[in-house]
């Protein structure tokens, strides 16, 4: 016998308890990994990212996330479109990073430095040129 979509929901409705969306050790009946606390849906230049927000608290503190940053965060430190620090990477402009596997990554103590490079007293100052490599 063949149901409307609307029929079937709610029977699946009755029939099946609300299901919670982790998996338990029944063992020692605690949970082995659960669903993110809250998920954040973040709009930058166009493109969307979602960031999910762990809620296991080692997953917070890594030694990374202290002294590095990837462009995103870089992007929004500066004020700046992330799709600018591709293009600085790709002419060999801005602040030196690292690739780690795919990913790119800068390091605080780089980006200070470059920050540091470019610091001006007045609009006709040329400050320091800085050379490719350096």
């Amino acid at each position: 016998m063949l149901r409307s979509a609307p029929e079937r929901l709610r029977i699946l409705e009755k029939s099946s308890p609300p299901q919670k969306f982790s998996v338990q050790n029944k063992a020692a009946q605690r949970p082995v990994f659960g669903a993110p606390a809250s998920i954040t849906l973040i709009v930058f230049s166009g493109h969307a990212f979602v960031v999910s927000h762990s809620n296991l608290a080692g997953r917070k503190d890594t030694k990374m996330k202290a002294t590095c940053m990837n462009q995103l965060e870089l992007a929004v430190r500066w004020g700046i479109s992330h799709r600018t620090l591709e293009r600085w990477r790709w002419t060999g402009e801005g602040p030196k990073f690292l690739k780690v596997g795919g990913r790119v990554v800068y390091r605080l103590s780089d980006v200070e430095e470059y920050e540091q490079s470019i610091v001006r007293s007045s609009t006709s100052d040329p400050g320091q040129v800085q050379q490719a490599g350096a």
